[in-house]
């Protein structure tokens, strides 16, 4: 993206809807106007005292005057400079939280297919680097590049008027070279920069992959697998590091010596001037000082611009993220819906999560309202892509799914989200305290409610013996919990949700048979009058369900209660009888 595209799409972030952050902006232009004129009046200022002081004459007013007005001026030039700081810092600070959660809504609203593929190193790496790009373009763009611009035309204009085209002209042409020898100089760097945010990102995403999988590299004893993974991305990093700094420098170098020039050139004519007896001392002195004060930018001039440039650059990832279309969106019908009970209808239903491979295959089935419905089939069925497709992470490639006799495509996510409560087999918690990541599904809920929730998902003995109790810290997705501590956690969050539909996962596969009994008859207690889709392995703990479904390879291949299956003689009997003969 071009750096007037990537500006443009900044702006809206500072310029934004409040009147205290535009009124802020504002009154900082005015600060930054009053700098540029005092920065231009002070060196004219400084060169009539200097004519002062070298004509013999008494000291009079008008000298005092002069004195007094430097200083003034001196410190007033300070003084709104600074304010001119203090006046945007909040607008950039809103702009830098507008854009953090405009990140934080956009990834949110990101398919479930997005999350799978993303690699949460790079992710992060871009937010970060976002943070420092955001700051840097406004702060040297706004406050330094065109003040500045505006300030060396006012100076070039003055040196026209005062000494003619030669003295504007060796400006202008020192001007000139240095900015081509910038966006020479820049591309390079740009080219080079890239490289490397590709080389860090690299490194970010290996990092931490392995931290976030850390209990998985322990077991495997990969702790130096890893490291010398890390230091091969790391080394690659540095190689470019490397080539980045020392041409920066170069780079750097070749700036100063174009000032150089310019100045020695300006100077040798000016002195030469004096001496002619052409050019009083004021003038040298005007002459030199507006020289420094037009070379004192550009020599950060180059900095702030690579600064801008990488920021820009830093921007980009940032940018394509925004370019990602969430898969999945509401219509522009869809409405909310808030339902007291639960029915729905797989009609004839086809998906893939790729072209190539077909998950289910002309689905069709029903869960009626206040019923148990149960779906069993081997590894790899399509089990839970059923549930994933009910709570819409993906859409279907072909047929319908109806939610109470609605298409859940004309359903807004969030109410149709609100509805569902999922238990999982893979239960994933915040690194936060139990209290929280049960409550987290009912911000509102009170005490009483929580413990209730607790009690029925059998974890009260639990975190009674905790020395912490609620709050203690469950760790990194929950790692400090066993499997069957993290699920009742799990069940406990969905009991205190209270949705119309429940939806368990595998939600008993990591607890032990007593435990499992246990909650099984708090579940039906739960459960009573709610309409409930179990998928489960473990087929003792759905023989009481209505109805169960059986999947093989994405295709309905039985359907009944426990009894009748049995009867049937088909897969189901077959699995029936090879857990019990492992059971045995």
């Amino acid at each position: 993206m071009s750096a007037i595209k990537t500006i443009s799409w900044l702006l809206p972030f500072l310029w934004i809807k409040d009147t205290k952050i535009r009124v802020g902006i504002l009154a900082s232009l005015l600060f930054t106007v009053c700098a540029i004129f005092l920065n231009t009046c002070i060196p004219l200022l400084f060169k009539s005292i200097i004519n002062h002081l070298t004509v013999d004459i008494p000291a009079d007013g008008m000298a005092q005057l002069l004195f007094i007005s430097f200083g003034v001026a001196w410190i007033f030039n300070q003084a709104v400079q600074q304010l001119g700081f203090v006046c945007i810092i909040a607008a950039l600070e809103r702009g830098m939280r507008m854009l953090n959660l405009r990140i934080f809504e956009h990834l949110q609203s990101l398919s479930m297919r997005f999350h799978l593929d993303k690699k949460t190193g790079s992710i992060t790496n871009a937010i970060d680097r976002t943070q420092t790009a955001f700051d840097a373009i406004f702060w040297a763009l706004f406050l330094f590049i065109i003040p500045t611009m505006i300030e060396m035309t006012i100076i070039g204009v003055i040196f026209m008027q005062l000494y003619g085209i030669y003295y504007s002209s060796i400006l202008l042409c020192t001007t000139v070279c240095y900015m081509m020898f910038c966006y020479w100089g820049m591309n390079i760097l740009d080219s080079i920069q890239e490289v490397y945010n590709q080389k860090k990102s690299h490194a970010s995403e290996v990092f931490v992959d392995s931290i976030i999988n850390i209990e998985t590299v322990k077991y495997f004893h990969n702790q130096r697998y890893d490291y010398e993974k890390c230091d091969r991305i790391l080394r690659q990093q540095e190689m470019v590091g490397i080539k980045l700094h020392s041409f920066d420098a170069l780079f750097q170098c070749g700036q100063k010596i174009i000032i150089g020039i310019g100045l020695m050139v300006l100077t040798i004519k000016s002195g030469n001037a004096v001496l002619a007896k052409t050019m009083s001392v004021g003038d040298f002195i005007l002459v030199n000082s507006y020289l420094l004060q037009f070379t004192a930018p550009l020599r950060s001039f180059g900095y702030v611009f690579r600064q801008i440039k990488k920021g820009l650059t830093d921007m980009n990832d940032i940018i394509k993220l925004f370019e990602i279309v969430p898969e999945v969106q509401d219509a522009e019908w869809a409405r909310s819906i808030n339902p007291a009970r639960a029915d729905v209808t797989f009609n004839r239903v086809n998906f893939g999560y790729t072209d190539e491979r077909a998950i289910l295959k002309d689905v069709s089935l029903r869960i009626p309202s206040g019923k148990t419905v149960a779906i069993v089939g081997s590894t790899g069925s399509g089990k839970s892509t059923i549930t994933r497709l009910l709570f819409r992470f993906y859409d279907v490639v072909s047929g319908s799914i109806f939610f109470n006799d609605q298409d859940i495509r004309t359903i807004t996510q969030q109410s149709l989200h609100r509805a569902i409560g999922v238990v999982s087999q893979d239960t994933s918690l915040f690194n936060d305290t139990l209290y929280y990541n049960i409550v987290y599904a009912n911000a509102a809920a009170t005490k009483e409610d929580v413990e209730r929730a607790v009690e029925l998902a059998h974890l009260t003995e639990f975190i009674a013996q905790l020395p912490d109790g609620y709050n203690t810290i469950v760790g990194q997705r929950g790692l400090k919990l066993s499997g069957g501590e993290k699920q009742r956690v799990a069940i406990a969050r969905v009991i205190l949700k209270n949705p119309a539909l429940y939806i368990f996962d595998e939600a008993t596969s990591s607890l032990d048979n007593s435990t499992e009994r246990l909650l099984q008859h708090n579940l039906k207690t739960i459960a009573q009058g709610k309409t409930t889709l179990i998928i489960a392995h473990r087929l003792s703990t759905i023989v009481h369900a209505d109805e169960i479904i059986v999947l093989d390879n994405g295709v309905i291949v039985e359907r009944g209660n426990h009894t009748q299956l049995l009867a049937g003689g088909g897969l189901y009997y077959k699995l029936w009888n090879n857990q019990a003969r492992v059971a045995e």
